[in-house]
């Protein structure tokens, strides 16, 4: 996914002046010492703030509370890897589902709801709709998401490096109202941490790290769902 990472969000990267390069070649001879290369390495990733999530808030409204039982949609899709957009929802859903914070629907009920009232997944829903969604399903709130990008591998790295991005809104079903909209973006190498050490490598464990970091963004937005 060239070009998909703003310069804004680009990595500043976890390596001291004078190192070869991000690839974790050596440094040039004229360091003192490899110990205190190592130190030095360490000190410079924690001041460039390597991990440090990159995202965004498009919107947080007051309302959260009350909000137990949730349907996570369809997510759609605008990225170029075939089923992304299936990956990252189902990947959301079970993190969502392992935080202990919501009474998640399960993904055939949705769908078996969509079926019923022939309704496209992909398709724009009526504020009707999600109130009779609520009706039949009991949930407080729907959660949609859209797959913005996504790379299983990014050119001019040491390594296959996989790059995501996804939006997530919660809405509220009583009356359709956006509670909370957040922007996700992440590439595997900002897990880094020394050399190699800590680069996620698979889009399915990089969609989950960031589902967690969302997840717990809601948290301390005041989202904290029923803790059941």
């Amino acid at each position: 996914m060239s070009g998909m990472r703003s310069s804004s969000s680009a990595s500043t990267g976890c390596w001291p002046p004078g190192s070869k390069s991000r690839s974790g070649g050596t440094p040039g001879g004229s360091h003192p010492g490899r110990v205190h290369w190592l130190v030095t390495v360490l000190l410079a990733c924690l001041a460039a703030g390597c991990g440090k999530a990159q995202h965004s808030l498009g919107l947080v409204a007051a309302g959260g509370e009350g909000i137990c039982r949730v349907a996570v949609l369809p997510f759609r899709d605008q990225g170029k890897v075939p089923f992304g957009g299936h990956v990252v929802q189902r990947t959301f859903t079970a993190e969502l589902i392992a935080s202990g914070r919501f009474d998640v629907a399960l993904e055939g009920e949705v769908l078996a709801f969509f079926r019923e009232n022939r309704q496209l997944p992909q398709a724009t829903l009526s504020r009707d709709f999600y109130i009779k969604m609520g009706q039949t399903m009991g949930v407080d709130a729907i959660v949609a998401g859209t797959v913005l990008g996504m790379s299983e591998g990014s050119e001019g790295r040491d390594m296959v490096v996989p790059e995501v991005a996804f939006s997530l809104e919660l809405i509220r079903i009583r009356d359709g109202k956006p509670l909370v909209v957040t922007h996700h973006h992440r590439a595997g190498d900002e897990y880094r941490w020394l050399m190699h050490v800590g680069v996620v490598q698979t889009i399915s464990e990089l969609v989950s790290r960031m589902s967690k970091e969302a997840i717990e963004e809601w948290r301390i937005l005041g989202f904290e769902g029923c803790r059941l």
